[in-house]
């Protein structure tokens, strides 16, 4: 029988650091203080913080700083409370250590001064870990996914599972992360923060930690050849470190790795010095001699991803986006400054409410309520979702207003904008927080505006050059040419067939003849299947109802249809919007109300407007119709598909979140055609047809008539020419002087 197994909450207990520098036995610390929490609680909640260490034994208490509630990994409770039988407790004690604290070994001194020092540039920084100095980093950091639980946990597992022995030809990793995203996201933050946490993380391995930050750009040489060397020579001081110190856990952090790592292709094609891609060589050797080793971790950033060598994205193992910040991290770091700066006497405290006007009759209309206090305190993000959106003037509205106004911006500007825009734009030295917000607002416009000017000029400096404008000259003329050539060549399609996937077969429909129309009862059985079995899903927004009339319903058939749905009014003299039965002249509404509804219903896809559809995918008719009658009872074999898919040989990548919905008899047509799925799928094709070009039978009549008008009016000017231009175009004028008598 399978054991099911416990989530782990990880706890922290941090031990005061002595002023002449011992260090305590933390492994010690870690046991007694997992007996203690043990034997003395019965539930622990996330983010919980003791500091009052009854019952521990006296040497331990006193050493101990604090003890904090860190996370659970595996868990799914949503109160963050857990019950100590239900989980399994992960203690780990660490010691903050000091700059003055660096130790001196012969390969961390080779490291720190590896290469000769003809530049002021250091290769290399060495950090002692845990860090006072990163103290506090990695809670500050704030993304809109779960991405440093995600990160740590993974490398957590990744150093954790190396130790297991596994075969290297069998299971091969390199321990090699890539942040990658745009600039001021905060990568390099992140990179240091989890290099903390990894220090504390993986104590029970390795007693001690370094952090090892490489300077990227310093590695260059201005001699030939000096890049590569320099490149190799600080990878063979790091894994003469690793060799020396196993019991170290180093974690190498490489900012702006594309420095290092350019394309070689890119390289060799632009004719740069052959110097680059030595550099690039001696990086991917020194990767590939550093994974041997089980304790380290190299973590690299980019904000130029395209630019980097193949060769290092496959040495790659996690790859991980790093975006710009939602409104909601935004505002979290937003509160957090303007906290911080009242708890320093920057800004003076106040506290927000809503509450009722008349708190014993709870029917009365709600009023916003601001007071002074000693400290600040900002509501939650969803706090100020809730409770303050209906306050304009309120401040928790108004400090959400400039978190969207801030969305674009990096984590570096956003970190600076609180603080920066009080020294800019208030003159007072204690500001209240209404001053502060406003003159945060004035210093986001300011920003956005600078933002937005330099883009532009980038813009007209690229558009204004000689090459630019020869290039976009050229470019503009082969596309006009090719746009011709491939509009009037052939027809056009929203995609090609290699991004469709499996080729519809091409069918003979009848009305796609010059000569021929619709098939009006098909296109009345086609709107029944469209009504009965595709409406429940996909909308028809751009077809009214009153274009029905006269090709496949009556009016008063139409009319009956369009009444059985309610559109809003105009709002009336009170302002309220009311209902009202539909009218001709009313479009067919959604099955849902927006798009967020309708990809809940539907399990996260959003399914399609049906309106232009046949025009919107490459072989139209054809496509729509090989993919409702393309449904195989099963996958063929070596075909997978996820959970919750549907394999289907014409939807690209060949997994769709439609299901088959075409059987034999799911409708009972008017007119008694049989039901079948190809006769539904076939009259549904035409129905749609018709919806996405309603005019073709016009269309094709007035072709008819422009043909048989102008052929007259050719025959017409063939006469003329041959009979009455010709005459008068070939004539010859002869003059002939009078001639007078001799005498």
């Amino acid at each position: 029988m399978e054991v099911p197994q416990q989530p782990v909450l990880h706890v922290e207990a941090r031990v005061n650091s002595n002023s002449d520098g011992i260090i305590i036995r933390t492994d010690l610390i870690r046991e007694e203080v997992t007996k203690w929490l043990t034997d003395n609680f019965v539930v622990l909640s996330l983010g919980q913080e003791i500091s009052s260490f009854e019952g521990l034994t006296e040497p331990h208490a006193q050493a101990i700083d604090t003890v904090i509630v860190t996370e659970c990994c595996g868990g799914d409770f949503e109160s963050g409370a857990y019950r100590l039988h239900q989980v399994e407790l992960d203690v780990q004690a660490y010691q903050l250590r000091t700059p003055f604290e660096q130790e001196t070994s012969q390969h961390t001194q080779l490291l720190e001064d590896s290469m000769d020092n003809r530049d002021d540039d250091s290769k290399a920084k060495i950090w002692i870990l845990p860090s006072r100095e990163l103290d506090g980093l990695w809670e500050s950091l704030q993304f809109d996914q779960p991405i440093k639980s995600t990160l740590l946990g993974a490398i957590t597992r990744m150093v954790s599972l190396f130790s297991r022995k596994y075969s290297k030809w069998t299971i091969n990793w390199n321990r090699l992360i890539l942040l990658w995203g745009p600039p001021g996201t905060g990568k390099t933050s992140l990179c240091r923060g989890l290099a903390q946490k990894l220090a504390i993380r993986v104590g029970k391995h390795y007693p001690q930690s370094k952090l090892v930050e490489i300077n990227a750009h310093s590695l260059g040489s201005k001699y030939f050849g000096e890049s590569g060397k320099l490149v190799s020579k600080i990878f063979e001081n790091l894994e003469s470190l690793l060799e020396e110190e196993e019991d170290t856990f180093v974690c190498v952090m490489v900012d702006e790795i594309e420095t290092l790592a350019a394309r070689r292709e890119r390289a060799l094609g632009a004719n740069e010095p052959f110097d680059s891609v030595r550099a690039v060589n001696a990086l991917l050797t020194g990767l590939d001699r550093m994974k041997t080793h089980p304790n380290v971790v190299v973590i690299c950033t980019s904000n130029l991803v395209s630019a980097l060598d193949q060769a290092f994205l496959d040495r790659v193992d996690i790859k991980q986006l790093i975006p710009y910040l939602s409104n909601r991290a935004i505002y979290g770091i937003y509160r957090e400054c303007l906290e911080e700066m009242s708890r320093c006497g920057i800004i003076e405290g106040s506290s927000f409410d809503v509450i009722q006007v008349n708190p014993e009759n709870p029917q009365t209309a709600l009023q916003y309520v601001e007071q002074a206090t000693e400290t600040l305190t900002l509501p939650t993000f969803d706090e100020m979702l809730l409770n303050y959106q209906m306050f304009p003037d309120a401040v928790p509205k108004q400090l959400g207003d400039a978190a969207s106004e801030s969305v674009g911006l990096s984590g570096r500007t956003i970190r600076r904008l609180p603080a920066l825009s009080l020294v800019l734009y208030s003159q007072s030295v204690r500001s209240n927080i209404r001053a502060a917000v406003h003159a945060l607002r004035t210093g986001i416009a300011s920003e956005t505006q600078a933002k937005r000017a330099s883009s532009s000029t980038a813009g007209a400096e690229s558009a204004s050059s000689p090459f630019h404008l020869t290039v976009t000259a050229s470019v503009a003329s082969a596309l006009a040419l090719g746009s011709a050539a491939y509009l009037y060549g052939q027809e056009a399609f929203a995609s090609t067939p290699a991004e469709e996937g499996l080729h519809a077969t091409q069918y003979p429909w009848e009305h796609a003849k010059w000569n021929k129309t619709f098939d009006h009862a098909a296109l009345r059985r086609g709107f029944q299947v469209y009504r009965e079995v595709c409406a429940s899903c996909h909308s028809l927004t751009r077809v009214p109802w009153r274009s029905f009339v006269g090709v496949m319903h009556t009016v008063d058939e139409m009319k009956a249809m369009a009444e059985e749905n309610e559109y809003d009014t105009e709002p009336n003299d009170q302002g309220e919007i009311e209902q009202r039965p539909g009218k001709l002249s009313d479009y067919i509404p959604a099955p849902y109300k927006n798009e967020e509804a309708a990809r809940a219903a539907n399990g996260g896809a959003l399914p399609p407007d049906l309106s232009l559809i046949v025009k919107g995918r490459h072989g139209g008719c054809d496509y729509i119709f090989s993919l409702l009658t393309g449904y195989p009872d099963e996958p063929p074999a070596g075909a997978t598909v996820q959970e919750g898919m549907n394999f289907n040989p014409y939807f690209p990548g060949t997994a769709i979140a439609m299901g088959r919905v075409l059987f034999d008899g799911v409708v009972e047509y008017e007119d008694g055609t049989p039901a079948t799925t190809s006769q539904m799928a076939k009259d549904v094709v035409e129905f749609l047809n018709w919806a996405a070009e309603p005019e073709m039978d016009d269309r094709k009549k007035m072709g008819v008539k422009a043909i048989t008008l102008l052929t007259g009016l050719f025959a017409i000017s063939v006469w003329v020419k041959r009979y009455k231009w010709s005459p008068i175009k070939t004539r010859k004028i002869v003059y002939s002087p009078p001639v007078s008598p001799r005498r």
